[in-house]
């Protein structure tokens, strides 16, 4: 959504409503849906930025201290030995890195547009294609589809279903680590 009014100092921003409404859980598994976004995070991870890097280790570091115990410690260094040992797509992008229904509006128009860009920046795009796996439950099949529909819109050749699974615990890892830190669920921002 367009920005209308920004307030740094108090950690605000104003967005221009987006028509529409909210995915369902279901709608995010139809291949239309799938395919859609596919072709929405390729144009988004083709924008030339400049955006802070998410730095998943020391956001795993800093959900572990705002748990405060002995397991989230345990899996903020799981998370960290999972980030080192995965295999990179290449060069970071714009990333949503939140995409679950909540955030996916279909617009009248039969758009889809992204909302709630309160974890956005620079990052690999395994990572997102892991949140979208991760966040929704998504079978290999039903990102085979979303990555089809990545490439078909001119999305990086190399990002395969394989080198996204890869990156789905670290997802989960970072998923928990989280709901420690909040006390939320997945989808109750």
């Amino acid at each position: 959504p367009a920005p209308i009014a920004v307030n740094a100092e108090a950690g605000l921003l104003a967005v221009a409503v987006v028509a529409g409404a909210p995915l369902a859980p279901k709608d995010v598994h139809r291949p239309e849906a799938l395919r859609a976004l596919g072709e929405k995070l390729a144009r988004l991870h083709a924008l030339d930025v400049d955006a802070p890097r998410l730095d998943l280790a020391a956001a795993s570091e800093r959900y572990a201290r705002l748990a405060n115990g002995s397991e989230p410690v345990k899996l903020a260094g799981e998370a960290i030995r999972l980030l080192a040992s995965l295999p990179l797509d290449g060069k970071a992008c714009l990333c949503h890195n939140d995409l679950h229904p909540a955030n996916l509006i279909q617009t009248p128009d039969s758009g889809l547009r992204l909302v709630d860009w309160e974890y956005a920046g620079l990052a690999d795009p395994c990572f997102e294609f892991a949140v979208l796996a991760g966040q929704n439950g998504l079978a290999k099949a039903e990102l085979a589809i979303a990555l089809q529909g990545y490439r078909a819109a001119g999305g990086r050749a190399g990002l395969t279903g394989d080198l996204v699974t890869a990156w789905i615990s670290l997802y989960h890892c970072i998923q928990q680590l989280w709901q420690a830190a909040t006390g939320k669920r997945p989808g109750r921002h």
